[in-house]
């Protein structure tokens, strides 16, 4: 997924499924002044800050238990405060997985590229992963390289959508 902002930012998202490996996820956001990062194969479960002068800050682990972002909430409501995350942010983040139910279509692979594991009862893309990975590196999507037949990316403005449809 490629979306831009209302100010510019180019947003980037790569996730699939279709892969015959589990890799952790990798999270980067790049901001004026610094750069929120946590990859596994790098610093572990911690979540890092690099700052523009080159120095880096240490959040500690981002999964301790893979609920924290539920125990976070629960203890919010029950001391009657503002969640992190408010209601703007929540909107917008609904707003957007709507908006690409709505407007954006899912194009198939070729079968003939999908292979079945039937002892770890999945279907997958052999190098897909790594073709992503490399899209990832390239700030670019698969369809930019030409991969797997997919039709060049379509763009949909959302500045005016408000809408709940569920279609």
């Amino acid at each position: 997924l490629e979306a831009r902002m209302d100010t510019g930012c180019r947003v980037l998202c790569y996730v699939t499924h279709a892969t015959d490996y589990t890799e952790f996820p990798v999270y980067d956001y790049e901001y004026e002044k610094a750069a929120l990062r946590y990859d596994r194969t790098k610093w572990g479960d911690d979540l890092i800050a690099e700052m523009a002068d080159g120095s880096i800050r240490h959040y500690g682990n981002a999964f301790p238990d893979g609920t924290l972002t539920m125990k976070i909430c629960a203890q919010a409501i029950q001391n009657n405060e503002l969640p992190v995350c408010g209601l703007d942010g929540s909107r917008s983040h609904v707003l957007t997985v709507d908006a690409l139910s709505d407007f954006c279509k899912v194009h198939d692979f070729p079968k003939s590229l999908i292979l079945r594991d039937e002892a770890n009862a999945r279907s997958f893309v052999p190098g897909l992963g790594e073709e992503v990975i490399g899209c990832y590196n390239d700030g670019c999507l698969l369809s930019d390289k030409g991969l797997y037949d997919l039709p060049p990316a379509e763009s949909y403005p959302l500045e005016n959508y408000a809408d709940y449809s569920g279609r």
